[in-house]
């Protein structure tokens, strides 16, 4: 039989992957020998011995473990056309008053 639900087939759960057992080894191995590499790198940043290019690269690293990489959105629009913005109190649904000179009556179609 091939396809479909099989008893006991598959992972089991909560098992773990070799990556995740990998991981846990070198996370292991790090506490036991007191290592931790941003603070390695983050003491190479600070010295002024090391060369700009080197120092940006280990910022470029370490940000992306302290805020989200920022995502492209596309936006379809013909030429010509408006952007209706609508600004909203978290639990109200009125819309807020915008700036002098937009068309509220969009606002309040919407």
């Amino acid at each position: 039989m091939h396809g479909g639900y099989r008893e006991n087939a598959g992972r089991p759960i909560g098992a773990r992957n070799k990556i995740t057992i990998v991981r846990e080894a070198v996370q292991r191995l790090c506490e036991e020998q007191d290592y931790n590499p941003f603070k390695v790198m983050i003491e190479l940043a600070k010295n002024p011995d090391t060369s700009p290019k080197i120092r940006l690269k280990i910022a470029t690293e370490v940000a992306q473990y302290l805020s989200p990489k920022l995502k492209s959105i596309d936006i379809n629009s013909e030429v010509g056309k408006g952007i209706t913005i609508i600004l909203r109190k978290f639990g109200d649904d009125s819309p807020l008053p915008l700036m002098n000179g937009v068309d509220s009556e969009l606002v309040q179609n919407q």
